[in-house]
């Protein structure tokens, strides 16, 4: 496979974004020769279900929106302000 990518010049002779098989919106031949994608790059799926993620087609990549949550083992969602509480909670329990 060709992962080559070209770069158009627009009429003003700046560089636009890139194009062709190493762009990565073209997914699907990097999935048949195996090469890992970034999570952040790879707008098929969002990093995870319990932040709410936004797709961004200028930057092409995930954009998070609020504020960042954690997933504990026990499926519980939580900030990272509770979490942070959590913590100073138990450590002063000893």
């Amino acid at each position: 496979m060709n992962f080559r990518s070209t770069i158009r010049e627009n009429k003003h002779g700046k560089e636009e974004p890139t194009y062709g098989a190493s762009d990565p919106t073209n997914l699907r031949n990097f999935d048949k020769v195996g090469i890992p994608i970034d999570p952040m790059k790879d707008r098929r799926k969002k990093p995870d279900n319990h932040n709410n993620w936004r797709w961004n087609d200028s930057q092409k990549k995930w954009i998070l929106h609020g504020e960042p949550k954690l997933k504990l083992s026990n499926g519980r969602v939580v900030t990272e302000k509770e979490w942070q509480r959590m913590l100073i909670n138990r450590s002063g329990k000893t």
